[in-house]
């Protein structure tokens, strides 16, 4: 049995503990402006699920010690990574329902996720390296940055259904140009008249 644990149950929640904390992360980004102490907690919970495994895969399963320097970077870095990575998974799933938000998510995290992948792989070895990878990252982002705001200039931000059964409409205007959500959260449709959950709709 203990064998069993160790072999299977503890690499197995290891594993779903990394691509939650990436998925977290991920929603956590691209709807923290609606309510930013839910989706921080959410984040928060990402950061932690992401950080517990990628010590263990440092710690028992490449038998490096905790009290390595390089390993610390290595977790900073791989954080660092996965939040790169969801903001971009994040903005392009949401692109249609925020197109400008998606538009600075996009492009900031391709460069962070980019800038992290070197520098956790030790990839940078000299000077020349480290401006030839600044260079790209700041041509990625700067070109992405341009094509997904000409992009989002020619289309309007939707609604979009969650689980719940819920819609999310959008009635405020962010500082980058697309709209928030009302303080009442998620919103119901009925009889095509949109109100918030927990307010009475008569037919």
């Amino acid at each position: 049995m203990k064998a069993h644990v160790r072999a299977i149950t503890i690499p197995w929640l290891a594993y779903c503990a990394l691509f939650l904390g990436v998925a977290f992360l991920s929603g956590a980004i691209v709807h923290l402006p609606w309510d930013p102490i839910r989706y921080g907690l959410i984040g928060a919970i990402g950061a932690f699920l992401f950080v517990g495994a990628t010590v263990y895969q440092e710690y028992v399963v490449e038998k490096r010690s905790l009290t390595d320097g390089s390993v610390g970077k290595t977790i900073f870095w791989s954080l660092m990574l996965s939040i790169g990575l969801g903001m971009v998974s994040g903005g392009t799933q949401h692109f249609v329902e925020t197109p400008h938000y998606a538009a600075y998510l996009v492009p900031l995290g391709a460069g962070l996720s980019m800038v992290a992948f070197s520098l956790r792989n030790q990839l940078l070895a000299s000077k020349g390296s480290v401006a030839y990878v600044a260079g790209k990252v700041a041509i990625v982002c700067i070109l992405l940055f341009v094509v997904l705001q000409s992009v989002a200039y020619s289309i309007e931000p939707s609604s979009h259904a969650h689980a719940d059964g819920g819609v999310h409409e959008h009635t405020s205007i962010l500082p980058w140009g697309d709209e928030q959500e009302p303080a009442g959260g998620v919103l119901v449709q009925s009889q095509d008249i949109i109100v918030p959950v927990g307010n009475a709709v008569n037919p």
